[in-house]
């Protein structure tokens, strides 16, 4: 495989020998930089998906180990047992899971996919795709088809999308209908991209390469309970700010901008509620609240220059 992080910064894997070259003259030239460590599981692992945040990339195999690099090729880890693949929102925060093999598996990571951690999650979230939705923190859409099987029938198989707000631990179905989705891809909340599986593809009545969610934006779920809401003033505010809300302490806090992208992360309490944006430019951000419990909450917040 061959990717480049940048136009003129590149990796090429050469996966008999896991070796690593690495390019930054746009491909003119090459040099071995690593050896990936040993993933393999079983015979024949083959690179199953692939995915990349700015000098980041992560690999996943057919056998469900990661390849991890941070530093655009220099340095690799690998860990077993993660996931056929990943879907990052940011550099650190993501998902792993396998695709439509029960039982539904998912994990969970928050610094890059050094560790991970089980989901227990509620809901149906259909695995045979999912994707972040840029600029919602905590936000993904999954894509699958679930079957019903009538008294001596063949089973019935209907398209599905769910949705998770709180980086998988609840999930809700969004819709179901007459295509069964392959893959999901999303640029933000209202330009979403799906294809059908190569079974829906093929047949006679859904001759449809490619779909275009056309839906109004996707929602952001309201927090029942108002004690657990977050409020961060002044807003908009030239820097600084408070956070109010219950804090039950160690809780990270995490600021992205409007493009999902992290821009600054520490630790709040209910002692230490300051959050200060004096270092990011004038826009609006998205203020990001987890529990150690992986709970979330969120707030819009507006930094004037």
């Amino acid at each position: 495989m061959v990717h480049f992080f940048t136009t003129t910064t590149g990796i090429a894997l050469a996966g008999t020998t896991n070796t690593v070259y690495r390019t930054t003259d746009g491909g003119s030239t090459w040099g071995q930089v690593a050896t990936i460590p040993p993933y393999a599981t079983a015979a024949g692992d083959l690179i199953f998906s692939e995915q990349s945040i700015g000098s980041s990339l992560w690999l996943t195999t057919s056998n469900g180990a990661l390849l991890r690099t941070a530093d655009e090729g220099l340095t690799w880890t690998s860990t077993a047992g993660i996931g056929r693949k990943v879907a990052f929102e940011n550099a650190l925060d993501g998902l792993a899971y396998t695709p439509d093999l029960p039982p539904l598996r998912l994990l969970r990571t928050a610094d890059g996919g050094a560790t991970w951690t089980a989901v227990a999650f509620s809901g149906q979230p259909p695995l045979m795709d999912l994707t972040p939705i840029p600029g919602r923190p905590g936000t993904y859409l999954s894509v699958g088809s679930q079957s019903v099987r009538l008294p001596n029938q063949f089973p019935v198989f209907t398209g599905i999308t769910a949705i998770t707000r709180d980086r998988g631990t609840t999930w809700q179905v969004l819709g179901t209908d007459a295509t069964l989705y392959g893959t999901v891809a999303a640029l933000n909340d209202t330009e979403i991209w799906a294809t059908p599986t190569y079974e829906d593809n093929k047949s006679a009545q859904n001759q449809k390469m490619l779909l275009r969610y056309s839906g109004v934006a996707l929602a952001v779920r309201n927090t029942a309970d108002p004690a657990r809401q977050l409020l961060a003033y002044p807003n908009p505010t030239a820097g600084p700010m408070q956070l109010s809300g219950a804090l039950v302490g160690n809780e990270t806090v995490r600021v992205y901008d409007a493009a999902g992208r992290l821009c600054q992360q520490g630790q709040v309490s209910d002692a230490k509620r300051t959050l200060d944006l004096s270092a990011q430019p004038a826009g609006l951000y998205h203020v990001q609240v987890t529990a150690p419990d992986g709970s979330v909450r969120s707030q819009r917040v507006s930094k004037a220059q």
